[in-house]
């Protein structure tokens, strides 16, 4: 057997083809070269690259004629016949005139386009035909032989490497867009999901500070209760002995509140409850707690105050609860207050502090009331 010998120039378009797969990832542009090259060393006028999808039917990825140009229509252009042979056997097929061709000069395509010389090799990839490149001249009968069938051979051996380097890239890429994808759900759900635990979070918060601010607030005047008063009281009367402050506590009660209630409704007492609650907050400090500690009776804590100041402080509320036009909450309604200080020196607790507070409340109930008295 004759070795095959191939001219110089088809070896250069081999090695030009094989380079180009190289450079390049964009196999189209490469398998247009492929396909107009070997046009050119075939002397073919139109080549055609078809590829066989799934379903069987054709896809015509390239389509050329020897002006560089696409073949429109490419599917009325071409011998079926011929192409659904090569797919069909796997085998390369020359024909020197299609139209004398004991096998193919009875098929359609060829009598309505008026083939002569036709080329077509199979394109198998992993021993699978997976489409075939087909060359032809219509002007030239026995324009193909032998010698030319090899070139096209290896021709199409490189367009079937470049279609499986194609195919691989686009799995490739497509499993690394599915898995970019499902990372950037992923991160989305877990934003959204961060997103929720904080607002979560928040609205626990928020509803644990509510929860909180309701279990030390008397309902009716807003204003603290005896729970908060009492674990404040400890804190600030541990704070005044160490650091040597002064601290100064008042119980005030509402003369003769029993009385209000029976002639005027415990509705009127309760107004009457909230309305001396604005005295207080109107003549105390934003440091100083002032606390419901049950019935008409609140307490007053002034820390870093002096017994002297918060007499002061004491006796302004005193006059205002006097004066203030109770006529407003219900008709002839009259209402004092007595207040009883203590500060806390020379007490070993803040009980012992309260007592004396509340000793002076008497006293100042037992001296006519409306008044205050500190120790």
């Amino acid at each position: 057997m004759e070795p095959i010998t191939l001219e110089t120039g088809v070896l250069l378009r081999l090695l030009d083809v094989s380079r180009r797969m190289a450079e390049q990832r964009a196999f189209a542009p490469l398998l247009t070269y492929v396909v107009d090259t070997a046009m050119l060393l075939a002397g073919a006028e139109r080549g055609y690259l078809v590829l066989l999808q799934p379903d069987g039917a054709l896809d015509f990825r390239i389509t050329r004629d020897r002006g560089g140009s696409d073949v429109p229509h490419a599917e009325d252009q071409i011998s079926t016949s011929v192409l659904k042979k090569v797919i069909d056997s796997g085998e390369a097929l020359i024909l020197r005139d299609a139209l004398s061709d004991a096998n193919f000069q009875a098929a359609r395509s060829v009598i309505n386009l008026s083939l002569r010389s036709i080329m077509c090799v199979p394109l198998i990839s992993y021993g699978k035909t997976i489409g075939a490149v087909y060359v032809e001249n219509r002007s030239v009968r026995g324009r193909f032989n032998a010698i030319d069938l090899t070139p096209l051979l290896l021709f199409a051996n490189q367009a079937t490497v470049a279609l499986e380097n194609a195919t691989q890239n686009d799995q490739l890429e497509a499993r690394v867009a599915e898995r970019t994808r499902e990372l950037i759900e992923i991160n989305t759900r877990l934003a959204q999901s961060q997103a929720e635990l904080q607002q979560r979070m928040r609205e626990l918060e928020a509803l644990h500070a509510h929860v909180y601010e309701l279990s030390i607030r008397d309902s009716l005047t807003g204003l603290y209760n005896r729970r908060y008063v009492d674990e404040q009281f400890q804190s600030l009367f541990a704070q005044a002995e160490r650091y040597g402050w002064m601290l100064t506590a008042a119980i005030v009660d509402i003369d003769d509140f029993k009385e209000i209630n029976d002639t005027f409704s415990h509705q009127i007492g309760d107004k009457v409850l909230k309305k001396i609650t604005q005295v207080f907050q109107e003549n105390t400090r934003r440091a100083d707690i002032v606390a419901r500690y049950g019935g008409e009776e609140f307490i007053i804590l002034f820390p870093e105050t002096s017994l002297e100041d918060a007499q002061h402080s004491c006796e302004r509320i005193r006059a205002q609860a006097e004066h203030y036009d109770w006529d407003e909450v219900a008709q002839g309604l009259r209402l004092t207050i007595s207040l009883g200080l203590a500060h806390n020196q020379g007490h070993s607790d803040p009980e012992q502090q309260l007592r004396e507070a509340d000793a002076r409340l008497y006293l100042a109930k037992q001296s006519g009331k409306n008044r205050v008295i500190a120790s």
